[in-house]
C-alpha cells in the first residue's frame, strides 16, 4: 500500500481484513510510502504471501507484470490503477462518474470551474479530471487546469484559500477526494461564503 493516511486507505485495509477474516485467512500489510526499496518488499513480500494485492502506484507497472506473470508466484490483484496484463483489476468509473457530476453543476448554471488536486498523482484522479474536463468541453465550456495539491485537508485549505482570493473566483470546486474538499470547505467559511449557495464544493 502506497500511503496508510486518510480514510480512504484505513476504509480499504479494513475491508480487506474483515473479508480475509471471514475466510479463515490474515493479512500482511506493507506500508511503502517514502520507502527507497518499495520494489524490493515488494518483490520480497510475494515470495512469502498466497496472494499480493497492490494499491495504487505502489510499485511499476513491469513489476505487477513480471510478478503476474511468473508461474510460481501468487495471483496478483490491483487497486485504484490502471489495468496491467495478466493481474486482475478493481477500479472505481472515475470518468464516468466525474462527466455525470459535471452534467449536473452545468445544469444548475455553473460555468466556472475549478479542481483541486494533481492528476499525475493518482490514477483516480487522473481519470476524475478526465471525465470531468470531457464534459465540460462538450458543454462549450473551458476546463479548468489542475489546481495541484497534495491529497489531504491542509493542502485543500491552502490552495482553496488562494483560488477563493481571485478577483474571480470559481463558482464550483471539484476536489480530488474528500480531504481535499473538506480543506475549501474550511477555506470558504473563512473567507465567508455559504455552501452551496456562494461556492459548490464536490
Amino acid at each position: 500500500f502506497p500511503d496508510l493516511v486518510g480514510p480512504y486507505y484505513a476504509e480499504v485495509l479494513l475491508g480487506y481484513e474483515e473479508a480475509a477474516a471471514e475466510l479463515g485467512r490474515s493479512v500482511l500489510i506493507l506500508a511503502t510510502r517514502g520507502r527507497p526499496d518499495a520494489t524490493a518488499q515488494v518483490l520480497d513480500l510475494a515470495s512469502r504471501v498466497d496472494g499480493l494485492v497492490v494499491m495504487g502506484q505502489t510499485v511499476p507497472d513491469d513489476v505487477v507484470a513480471g510478478l503476474a506473470a511468473a508461474t510460481t508466484g501468487p495471483p496478483v490483484l490491483l487497486l485504484a490503477r490502471p489495468p496491467v496484463a495478466g493481474a486482475d483489476t478493481i477500479r472505481a468509473e472515475n470518468e464516468a462518474t466525474a462527466a455525470e457530476l459535471a452534467g449536473h453543476l452545468l445544469a444548475h448554471g455553473y460555468r466556472r470551474f475549478a479542481f483541486l488536486g494533481d492528476p499525475a498523482g493518482s490514477p483516480d484522479v487522473a481519470g476524475r479530471y478526465a471525465g470531468l474536463a470531457a464534459a465540460l468541453r462538450a458543454a462549450g465550456v473551458r476546463p479548468p487546469a489542475p489546481a495541484r495539491c497534495a491529497f489531504d485537508v491542509e493542502a485543500g485549505h491552502a490552495a482553496a484559500t488562494r483560488l477563493l482570493r481571485r478577483r474571480q473566483r470559481p463558482e464550483a470546486v471539484v476536489c480530488a477526494n474528500d480531504e481535499v474538499a473538506l480543506g475549501v470547505h474550511l477555506a470558504a467559511a473563512e473567507a465567508g461564503l455559504a455552501i452551496p449557495t456562494d461556492l459548490a464544493v464536490t
